[in-house]
């Protein structure tokens, strides 16, 4: 008997599955960061002396930006980017300064909030319709003024035919 593996519990059962989704997840997370490390690469470039700049330092810059902005879109840090060149603070002599992972994440989070207000209004005109039908229904449900005025006299009939003591 001491040959015979016990049967994985349902618990082992959760925690394979759950392990199998944490290492996807893990897997995705370094295929986006691979995707996104070229354009970062790219956008920081000009603001990187690599005689002066030590490896280590741009490796630990990157892995900030990458922090940060992981969660976005190509599209939305291109797009950023793109505003953050046009508007982005410069030096008296017209120069760009470098920017922070933080200065795109506010354009970015600045550009998603009328879409997080449309989708919030939406919402809220969705929940108030569904409260008005269910109100609507509620009142469709109750006895008409005539309807309740029978049930009355139905009720008090019933008590009128019992013999006393019956209520």
């Amino acid at each position: 008997m001491a040959d015979q593996q016990e049967p994985p519990t349902q618990i082992t059962n959760v925690s394979d599955a759950l392990l199998k989704r944490l290492q996807e997840a893990r897997r995705r997370k370094e295929e986006r960061r691979n995707r996104l490390n070229p354009r970062l690469m790219s956008m920081l470039g000009p603001f990187w002396s690599r005689q002066e700049t030590p490896d280590a330092i741009l490796a630990i810059d990157l892995e900030c930006w990458l922090d940060v902005l992981e969660v976005y879109s190509d599209e939305e840090i291109r797009r950023a980017w793109a505003e953050y060149q046009r508007s982005g603070p410069r030096s008296a002599r017209g120069v760009l300064y470098k920017p922070d992972p933080g200065a795109l994440y506010q354009i970015i989070e600045r550009n998603r909030a009328p879409a997080r207000e449309a989708e919030y209004r939406k919402m809220m005109e969705s929940i108030k319709t569904e409260e008005a039908q269910a109100e609507a229904e509620r009142r469709a449900s109750l006895p008409t003024y005539e309807r309740a005025k029978e049930i009355l006299r139905e009720v008090a009939a019933a008590k009128t035919d019992k013999p006393d003591g019956d209520v």
